[in-house]
């Protein structure tokens, strides 16, 4: 909790108290504007008159109350109410729109109807008069923004008045950098605000540099919000503390809105639109269009929704790719160069890049470990088969067995099980291409030329993953290893995130790197077998401060091991043989034999020592048993006979020991409610213990029957 005190000061104006003018000129029609009354238990209201802020006059004629629409009347989407005039539904000029329950303020040249603001001092004498001026410490509207002015003793409040005809909320747009600022909001409504118990209040978050978002749930009927900037009490009145912006506010529920909104820059509307249309590519517009201006086509270009043309600069090499056609007959390929799209650059500026020529062919590059080259396309080596790319399949050795698996070098073309894709909150031409993501043939990256926020996923799907292999390397529990090489290349803010997903609603995060990241390896054990998808997203997030679209992440090499499905590269050495294409295990208590890095069979740990199951192979898989325990040769467990030697030769004769003790533990329950409990025997001797079920499921239907 900030250490600070917020006062309240809420100026209600009373629709039926008598309106008091100062003296001045002559009062006409133009110097008041209307507003409704709250509504009756007959779900009416009246309109009213008000005198508009700032009017100084005196006598005249004040129009008279009328009755107004029913509490109930609303607006559609693209419409506005004239309560100035007939209080009926017009639709939006060209240039504009509404939402019809939904008004969105983005434009602060001067604050709208409903909204107001004072400064204010927290500072009192016995009188309870202010001690100190702070009229001038208001919110400021300044075109993009609405501005804070609190000051060391001042503080600034800016208030909105609402009335909902259904629960709604106010969501607003901020950015507080200053930490020895203290930001609150809060949301009051009844027909007696000031001593409404409905209050939803709560601190702003502190957001650096960045546009954060808050937002407060309002119920239906008249609500006033409160956004109130005060100065921490340890800031010394030197100090200069740096203000709080609100960008924009949007609030859902109402049921019209007075005055349709303006259209930003960058987008248009024909007559009664309930939203702006962006300008397309090339195209360009300023605050309240009608239509969008073309750019010119030569030396400028504009990305969709702009609100100006750009000069388009001079082309370089990382505006085109290289890319390959299918292998031949020949096993050639042509090797091809394309501009990225859209195309931004200019090839006539000095020192431009040039399109190098297409069509030089090439020997076919190698097919990817684990697969061969058919009818010029590469397809997975056969079952217990293996293969380098180059050479075609071979079959496992006798005694061998191949480990499957996929393994990506070469991306010269999109193997099957990929898939990738773009998406951008503009639409299509948010994304630089359909897919977004380039094969560049020795590694894939995710494309330049994207519009900030953009969203980039490449799928590798799998079939799931074997048990693993007795000489698969991996341990128990373990399943395959997914490891692959990157780097991103951001000079904005950008996030590379890596994660699966599965069968029965299985998925998970796996690891995220965010900004620029120099090119390294990383490495996953898989520890559950039901994974069938495994999900690279690279965003690129908003910058206002930065133009990221080379932002990228270059991926050059995929490896996924011991999967269902896939290829293989190598065949592991079984001690055994094979039966069924995999590897035959070791006996109980024997490991996997190596002399000189080659298997030589399976081998019995010593006598007084068991076999680890997290290792299975090597002399190292052999444990050496604990005090006092011990074992034969081959075992996989230690134990103990009753009888110990300590060091100094004494002996120790437990045996009397030896009868079993019974604990049971206290009730337990099913989550059906079932009573169940475990019972242990528990004896210092014997060579090893039984676990055995007391109990048995049995489905009936829908229920679990514990017998």
């Amino acid at each position: 909790m900030y250490n600070v005190k917020f006062k309240t000061v809420l100026l209600l104006i009373s629709f039926f108290g008598i309106i008091e003018l100062s003296s001045g000129e002559s009062c006409s029609k133009a110097d008041f504007e209307y507003q409704y009354t709250q509504c009756d238990g007959a779900n009416n209201r009246w309109r009213v008159a008000i005198p508009k802020n700032g009017k100084n006059c005196t006598g005249g004629t004040i129009p008279p109350p009328v009755l107004g629409k029913k509490c109930d009347f609303h607006c559609n989407a693209g419409e506005y109410m004239d309560i100035n005039g007939d209080q009926g539904c017009h639709a939006c000029p060209s240039g504009t729109y509404s939402h019809g329950n939904t008004m969105t303020y983005r434009k602060w040249d001067k604050l709208s109807k409903g909204w107001d603001t004072i400064g204010y001092s927290d500072d009192y004498n016995s009188d309870k008069e202010s001690t100190k001026n702070c009229s001038k410490h208001t919110w400021v509207p300044s075109g993009k923004y609405v501005i804070s002015a609190a000051s060391h003793g001042c503080f600034s409040m800016l208030t909105y008045s609402v009335n909902l005809n259904e629960p709604g909320y106010i969501e607003f747009e901020y950015k507080m950098s200053d930490r020895r600022a203290a930001f609150m909001v809060e949301a009051k409504s009844s027909e007696k605000c000031l001593n409404s118990k409905k209050v939803e209040r709560k601190y702003v978050e502190f957001s650096g540099d960045e546009w954060k978002t808050e937002k407060l749930s309002m119920p239906s009927g008249r609500s006033i919000v409160i956004w109130d900037v005060g100065v921490l009490y340890y800031v010394s009145a030197k100090i200069k503390v740096k203000p709080i912006y609100i960008r924009s506010v949007k609030i859902t529920g109402v049921p019209y809105t007075y005055e349709c909104m303006p259209c930003p820059a960058g987008t248009f509307s024909d007559n009664g639109a309930s939203f702006c249309t962006p300008c397309a590519l090339n195209t360009f517009s300023k605050e309240n269009a009608t239509k969008c201006t073309n750019c010119d086509s030569k030396t400028e270009y504009a990305e969709r929704g702009s609100p100006a043309c750009k000069k388009r600069p001079a082309c370089k090499q990382e505006d085109y790719f290289e890319t390959f056609t299918e292998c031949d007959n020949n096993k050639q390929t042509q090797k091809m160069y394309k501009w990225s799209e859209p195309k931004l650059c200019r090839e006539d500026l000095k020192g431009a890049a040039k399109l190098p020529a297409s069509g030089e062919k090439v020997k076919c590059q190698l097919c990817n470990p684990g697969t061969y080259l058919k009818s010029n396309s590469c397809e997975l080596c056969p079952a217990n088969q293996y293969g380098d790319g180059e050479n075609g399949c071979k079959p496992c050795p006798p005694s061998t067995s191949a480990i499957r698996g996929y393994y990506y070098q070469w991306w010269s073309k999109l193997p099957s099980n990929i898939k990738v894709s773009c998406v951008s909150p503009y639409y299509e031409e948010g994304c630089a291409s359909n897919d977004g993501w380039r094969l560049r043939n020795t590694y894939i990256d995710s494309g330049i030329g994207h519009r900030k926020e953009t969203y980039l996923e490449m799928s590798v799907k799998v079939k799931g993953f074997a048990e693993p292999e007795v000489n698969s390397g991996l341990k128990q529990g373990e399943y395959g290893e997914v490891s692959f090489v990157f780097e991103t290349k951001c000079t904005g803010s950008c996030k590379l995130n890596l994660r699966y997903t599965g069968d029965y609603n299985l998925n998970g995060d796996i690891s995220s790197w965010e900004g620029a990241q120099s090119k390294q390896t990383y490495r996953y054990i898989v520890t559950e077998p039901r994974i069938s998808h495994f999900i690279w997203e690279f965003v690129r997030q908003d910058n206002f401060r930065r133009n990221n679209g080379d932002d990228r992440v270059i991926i050059y090499s995929i490896n996924i091991t011991n999967t269902v499905d896939g290829g293989a590269y190598r065949c592991n050495a079984c001690p055994v043989g094979t039966k069924d294409s995999r590897c035959i295990p070791c006996p109980q208590g024997q490991y996997i034999n190596y002399i000189n890095n080659a298997t030589k069979g399976c081998a019995k740990c010593p006598k007084n020592t068991y076999l680890k199951d997290s290792q299975l192979s090597g002399a190292a898989a052999c444990e050496k048993c604990g005090p006092g325990t011990t074992s034969e040769e081959g075992s996989v467990r230690c134990s103990y006979s009753c009888n110990y030697q300590a060091p100094n030769g004494d002996k120790y004769d437990f045996s009397k020991l030896s009868v079993p003790k019974l604990i049971q533990t206290g009730p337990l329950f099913t989550a059906e409610g079932t009573n169940y409990h475990h019972v242990f025997n528990v004896t210092l001797c014997g060579e090893k213990s039984t676990c055995k079920s007391n109990y048995s499921d049995v489905f009936e239907g829908r229920h679990r029957v514990i017998k």
